[in-house]
């Protein structure tokens, strides 16, 4: 299930008021946005909608502020203590221009499931890219959770 959406996430290819119309399932009359009913309700409209509780980037920074509430709570005194040191190089790669994405931020490749090299070079130290890695990670799941989850139900 998890690989299924990592596949259809990157593809752009969740089950989207777009993709259903277009795949004509269920009957589906519309394509447009049931929540907002403004717009088509495509992958990028899903997180973009103006129905959504947050915006992606308060996602962002809401996921840096749980993840070091959750290793504070278990002790995890060197994991927090590097990410508190790349937290700020970390959210700044994310809202560079992507190369990639055309006219779009780098934190459009993370939803997609895309890791950006540059993360890499946040700092040379194997702690330190493991809990860049980590940060990824649990950005790209609460950015999942927060929108296709809670739009999917």
């Amino acid at each position: 299930m998890e690989r299924t959406y990592k596949i259809k996430n990157l593809l752009k290819e969740l089950l989207t008021y777009s993709v259903l119309y277009k795949r004509d399932v269920n009957k589906i009359e519309s394509n447009q946005c049931i929540r907002c009913k403004n717009g088509i309700e495509d992958w990028e409209h899903l997180y973009k909608c103006e129905s959504n509780e947050l915006t992606i980037r308060e996602v962002l920074e809401r996921s840096l502020i749980l993840l070091e509430e959750i290793l504070g709570n278990k002790k995890e005194d060197e994991k927090l203590k590097w990410l508190r040191e790349i937290n700020l190089d970390f959210i700044k790669i994310l809202y560079e221009k992507s190369e990639i994405l055309n006219g779009k931020e780098k934190f459009w490749e993370l939803i997609r499931g895309v890791y950006n090299k540059k993360f890499d070079f946040i700092t040379k130290d194997k702690e330190g890219k493991k809990m860049v890695e980590e940060l990824w990670e649990f950005c790209y799941e609460e950015l999942k959770n927060e929108f296709w989850k809670k739009r999917y139900k």
